[in-house]
């Protein structure tokens, strides 16, 4: 998965689709910003 911004206790698309596809079995790589905040 490639993203802008991954918080993990977040309930954002990104965070439901990786657990989904945990859960159907696939191996998830997410490759994300190290920043908290993108839209400074």
């Amino acid at each position: 998965m490639l993203c802008d911004l991954y918080i993990e206790d977040a309930e954002y698309q990104e965070n439901l689709m990786t657990k989904y596809y945990k859960k159907l079995g696939h191996e998830i790589i997410i490759i994300a910003s190290l920043f908290d905040f993108v839209c400074r």
